[in-house]
């Protein structure tokens, strides 16, 4: 995170959009990478449950996947300047019960 932030400022941009992996911890390391760097980053936590089109390695109970992203959202949403996107991947990376628990998410985090 600390060097994929060096990059983005070292070529000028200081506000980002981007997707950290299905691992809390990535979103973690990248909220505090730009926050030591007085960014804008905007990023979420990856949603990806779909055995037919995710490899079991990065595969996540949706439940879990919508704990964690409200737990990060509570965390890391408007703390300094880092604001939390729900992040399904994909559409066919995600089952439609995990779709739904993302716009769970929004709607009960819509500002």
């Amino acid at each position: 995170a600390k060097i994929f932030c060096n990059e983005l400022l070292k070529n000028g941009t200081t506000t980002a959009l981007t997707f950290c992996t299905v691992h809390k911890e990535s979103v973690d390391a990248l909220f505090t990478a730009a926050q030591e760097r007085n960014m804008l980053m905007i990023a979420g936590k990856v949603l990806m449950d779909n055995e037919k089109f995710v490899p079991e390695f990065l595969r996540e109970d949706c439940q879990q996947s919508y704990e964690e992203s409200k737990a990060l959202i509570a965390k890391w949403h408007t703390n300094g300047r880092c604001l939390y996107a729900v992040t399904p991947r994909f559409a066919v990376s995600s089952t439609p019960e995990e779709l739904a628990l993302a716009g769970k998410l929004c709607a009960e985090h819509a500002q």
